[in-house]
């Protein structure tokens, strides 16, 4: 059995294959435009699956670059700051150096105690910089500024306090690294590390056990004040000694002796050539002793071999009497001048607290003897401002009355500044290390880019040879499909009829 083909099926079948030749060779020149093999899913479903898994790990490591890069601009610039903040400390120490030195001129400290109020300006301005309207060492709140200033009535800075509180956000800038977007002013420019305190006096007072509680910033005076002195039993006349007679003299009242009874002897020797007591020899703590006439003697004065004085009422000494005489004196601490006290326990620990700005002083008093004043340091509780502060003050000489005194204070503020110089240093360290982080996750981002890269030019784009070479091929065939096509479709039904 025969069958015939129609012509209506053969054209159809024309239709088809040109059809089919025409969207291959599009295909083909869909990918030589847009140079990827991979155009729709259609094309690929595999590496299209593959592709959007390369994409969103691409775009993650876009936004880890983008945050690397804002925060290393950010931190550099705070790095920058610091480093010139470091410059200016060496400047100031430079002026303490030459101001502490006793052959430099009074107006050559005026002149540089005003060089150290500019550099306290500049640094106030440097712990307030900005960024794009963002303030550097904000923290978290970096829209306000991290310091403010009190200033006098001839406009110095007497106080920085510091505003920021909350540290900034830590930042994603890799896959497994957080970096915090910079320091708190409070970090960079606040105390170091603080270390027990030094008492500079002869009163006998020294550092508690519980020292590393005092709260005292900068240089504090503590007050070492004499109200009572005792003298013997205190069971006879004028509150003095029942055996030896004598007692507190008149003007005890500025006697400096303190301690328990005890603490002090006065050595007592009948030299009258009656032995009535009419002459006695008296020495204080082992001093040089002094001969005195009892009669109407009620303010005899003696000084020990540290400064301590006393005051003696010897008018009823006993006659004969000669041998020793425990001697004590009570007493209070301050650390305001005087505003408030506390009496002086002599024990292992007092808590001393100043009026005004409510710091604390922890003293151990078991061993003050004598009244006076002790000038306390606390190294490491001031701070970058304080320190200048203290420095200008010091060199204008407003802080102390006597040369000796303003040079030591000059001096003291030596060891604040290269505190807080190292403070500053190691600031400058750790912008370094997370810049350095920072760097090395941007290497790492870079490397894995190129990797997913060319993985996803593996799974979509063309190579370029061989796509030319499809194409012709294709336009050959469609070529081929055409020329068959026009052929068939010459036909009539005259040739049938032949």
């Amino acid at each position: 059995m025969t069958f015939r083909v129609g012509s209506g099926t053969a054209y159809r079948q024309v239709q088809i294959d040109v059809a089919r030749a025409a969207r291959s060779l599009a295909h083909v020149q869909r990918q030589l435009s847009t140079g990827r093999r991979v155009t729709r899913p259609a094309d690929d479903p595999y590496a299209t699956a593959r592709l959007v898994g390369v994409r969103a790990a691409l775009e993650r490591l876009d936004a880890f670059a983008a945050t690397g890069a804002e925060l290393d601009a950010r931190l550099g610039v705070s790095e920058d700051k610091l480093r010139y903040v470091s410059d200016r400390l060496i400047r100031a120490r430079e002026l303490a150096v030459a101001g502490a030195n006793a052959t430099y001129a009074p107006e050559d400290r005026i002149a540089d105690a005003r060089e150290v109020d500019g550099i306290l300006e500049e640094l106030v301005a440097a712990a307030n910089a900005q960024l794009d309207g963002r303030y550097l060492f904000g923290g978290a709140d970096d829209a306000a500024p991290p310091v403010e200033v009190e200033r006098d009535a001839e406009g110095r800075i007497v106080a920085v306090r510091y505003v920021a509180e909350q540290p900034a956000d830590r930042r994603q800038v890799g896959a497994q690294l957080t970096v915090a977007g910079g320091l708190l002013a409070s970090e960079v420019f606040g105390q170091t590390e603080r270390q027990l305190p030094v008492y500079t006096g002869n009163t006998g007072a020294r550092p508690s056990f519980a020292a590393s509680a005092d709260t005292g910033v900068g240089r504090q005076t503590l007050v070492v004040a004499h109200t009572r002195t005792r003298v013997g039993d205190e069971a006879g006349p004028g509150g003095g000694d029942s055996v030896s007679g004598i007692a507190p003299g008149a003007s005890a009242a500025d006697d400096t002796i303190l301690g328990p009874l005890g603490a002090h002897v006065l050595a007592v020797r009948d030299v009258s050539p009656l032995g009535d007591g009419s002459r006695v020899e008296l020495a204080l703590d082992g001093g040089e002793a002094v001969t005195v006439d009892t009669a109407g003697a009620d303010d005899v004065v003696l000084e020990g071999p540290s400064g301590e004085r006393v005051s003696l009422d010897v008018r009823h000494v006993t006659p004969g009497f000669s041998g020793t005489v425990a001697l004590g004196g009570d007493g209070t601490l301050s650390l305001d001048g005087g505003a408030s006290t506390v009496p002086i326990a002599f024990s292992e620990s007092q808590t001393v607290e100043h009026s005004g700005d409510g710091s604390r002083l922890h003293v151990d008093t078991r061993a003050v003897r004598v009244a006076g004043s002790e000038t306390v340091e606390h190294p490491g509780s001031l701070d970058v401002f304080g320190t200048l502060i203290e420095l200008r003050d010091a060199l204008e000489g407003r802080t102390s009355g006597e040369v000796s005194e303003q040079l030591e204070q000059i001096g003291a503020r030596l060891g604040d500044l290269e505190r807080v110089h190292a403070g500053v240093t190691a600031a400058v360290a750790e912008l370094g290390v997370r810049r350095s982080a920072i760097a090395s996750v941007g290497e790492q981002i870079a490397a894995e880019r190129l990797r997913l890269e060319t993985l996803r030019s593996e799974s979509e784009d063309v190579d370029l040879v061989d796509t030319i070479a499809a194409f012709q091929q294709r336009q050959t065939a469609l070529e081929r499909a055409l020329q068959v096509g026009a052929r068939a479709l010459r036909l009539s039904i005259m040739d049938f009829m032949r």
